[in-house]
């Protein structure tokens, strides 16, 4: 199970709460790394420093987009086999606060060809289930307490980082993953002016009917 939604929205708030108060649910981050595996432990640091930099992607735009296009292939291919897949064997249900659709989302909203990532990302696992957090960018901006460029849309052209750069930047998101939500049929929560716990009760509310008392089945491609 994945919750998605532009930043901000309160993913890895809910996503954590809803393991912590539903025993059947295990969490994990989208940042994971393998504790595992010593070697996939090392590559998947390398890789997440690479993803996360220390200066929150504000030089990213000089650097071109395939380049991370491959980055994040890989980081989620990784995660999958090494952290989640190992937690599904043994029987848990996962929940992530995020999966790669957001990237897909953001890389859509610029000039990247969807014949590439649909090649590149189609067989990396896949969510059984996936939310979409519905939220106005504006609402999300006032609740985010640090921005990064990445998510002003630094890399994207977005030169100032200022309220109507994250504004437009995530409102092409959010319409890209809307987009998304229609294709692959995902639920869809409108948590706009909803506090966390608000948020919280709905998504409870809405696993409860996704599931139905029945038990999850494991997939691991599109």
């Amino acid at each position: 199970m994945a919750l998605e939604g532009i930043d901000g929205v309160g993913k890895s708030t809910i996503a954590k709460r809803i393991s912590e108060e539903y025993k059947d649910w295990f969490f994990v981050s989208r940042k994971s790394i393998c504790q595992t595996n010593p070697l996939v432990q090392l590559e998947m640091e390398t890789i997440a420093s690479l993803m996360w930099k220390k200066d929150m992607g504000m030089h990213d735009h000089q650097i071109c987009e395939k380049y991370y296009i491959f980055l994040h292939a890989t980081w989620y291919t990784l995660l999958y086999k090494y952290v989640i897949e190992p937690e599904l064997i043994n029987g848990k249900n996962v929940i992530v606060d995020g999966w790669f659709y957001k990237f897909l989302a953001k890389i859509t909203n610029g000039n990247s060809k969807e014949d590439l990532l649909e090649s590149l990302f189609h067989y990396i696992g896949t969510p059984d289930q996936v939310i979409l957090l519905d939220e106005k960018p504006i609402n999300a901006y006032q609740k985010k307490k640090v921005i990064s460029a990445y998510e002003f849309g630094t890399h994207q052209g977005y030169t100032v980082n200022s309220v109507n750069s994250f504004i437009s930047f995530q409102g092409g998101i959010k319409t890209n993953l809307m987009e998304l939500s229609k294709r692959y049929e995902w639920e869809t929560i409108n948590v706009e002016q909803k506090t966390i716990e608000e948020s919280l009760q709905m998504v409870s509310n809405c696993l409860e009917k996704i599931i139905g008392g029945e038990e999850i089945k494991h997939e691991s491609c599109i």
